[in-house]
């Protein structure tokens, strides 16, 4: 596990905030009303720019590791 948070440290605390983020209650604000789907795009941004983070992690380590 040690090993998983050296290797991807940008990854791991990505992944705790969005799991902190995602827990947290949404209250209802009137003028998000208008906006649909709004909650389905908020996850979509999250877990597009987790992704890209540990793309990059990824690269990092395996170009380092053939190089």
């Amino acid at each position: 596990m040690t090993q998983i948070i050296k290797r991807y440290p940008l990854t791991c605390i990505l992944l705790v905030a969005i799991w902190v983020v995602c827990l947290i209650p949404v209250p209802d604000i009137k003028p998000l009303h208008g906006f649909n789907l709004l909650d389905k795009w908020t996850h979509f941004v999250m877990y597009g720019a987790f992704s890209f983070v540990w793309c990059y992690e990824f690269k990092r380590i395996s170009w380092h590791t053939i190089v």
